[in-house]
């Protein structure tokens, strides 16, 4: 929809805005994400701290669209997460939790398990892109989803 598609271009002008600044995955380090998931098809956007070096814990905004009678309906559920980045290479592992709904209309956590790596693209090492897996456990349902999806990672 054309309110979800200026959200998308704010995110990512606000992303190049802050890559002027440097990505070190060091203690004290912020940094801004955007991604999407293949699966789900749902966009995120996290604002992430570097508690120590290699493990950032982050604040998760996630944007979904739901097609019902033909009609879209917007969501944006709020979350937390914790990623460790592994060595030198950008591996990485993380744990995410957003709110949700269960399958009875009660408040729930929707969990998902994810590995990936970050690659540098440029801007002198402060862009960087994430490609991940992922296993997505949903509130709602007892199925897990596994997936790709991909972002890109900003630090300042």
């Amino acid at each position: 929809t054309k309110k979800n598609n200026i959200m998308r271009n704010l995110i990512i002008l606000l992303a190049l805005v802050m890559s002027a600044f440097t990505f070190g995955q060091t203690k004290g380090q912020y940094t801004f994400g955007v991604g999407q998931n293949f699966t789900t098809a749902d966009n995120t956007a996290n604002v992430g701290y570097f508690v120590m070096d290699g493990l950032m814990v982050s604040l998760e905004f996630h944007m979904m669209t739901e097609s019902a009678d033909g009609a879209d309906d917007a969501n944006t559920d709020w979350g937390l997460g914790a990623r460790y980045y592994i060595g030198e290479d950008g591996l990485w592992a993380g744990l995410n939790m957003n709110n949700a709904t269960d399958a009875d209309g009660e408040d729930a956590m929707d969990m998902a398990l994810m590995v990936g790596c970050s690659k540098v693209l440029g801007f002198d090492g402060k862009l960087w892109f994430e490609p991940n897996f992922g296993i997505h456990m949903p509130a709602a349902s007892d199925a897990m989803h596994l997936g790709l999806g991909m972002g890109f990672r900003f630090a300042f």
